[in-house]
C-alpha cells in the first residue's frame, strides 16, 4: 500500500488469560552479563534459547521428558 494515507493497522492478538492452570510452567533464570548487548539489554538471541529452555521443562513436566522425545 505504497502511497496510502495511513500505514496498515494489524489487529492486536488476544492476551493471554489471568488463569492458565495446570497449562503453566516456571523456569526461573540467572542472567549472565553474556547475556547482555551493548546497552544491556538481554540480546535477542538469547531469549530463543530461554524459550527452548522453558519448553523442556513444560514437556518435561507433562511426562515428555527429553529421553522420551528421543526414544520417540
Amino acid at each position: 500500500l505504497f502511497g496510502a494515507d495511513e500505514p496498515p493497522m494489524l489487529e492486536r492478538a488476544p492476551g493471554l488469560t489471568a488463569d492458565l492452570g495446570a497449562e503453566c510452567s516456571e523456569l526461573r533464570l540467572l542472567v549472565r552479563p553474556s547475556h547482555l548487548d551493548h546497552v544491556r539489554h538481554v540480546n535477542n538471541a538469547v531469549y530463543t534459547h530461554f524459550l527452548e529452555d522453558a519448553a523442556f521443562v513444560h514437556f518435561a513436566g507433562r511426562d515428555w521428558p527429553l529421553a522420551r522425545m528421543l526414544a520417540e
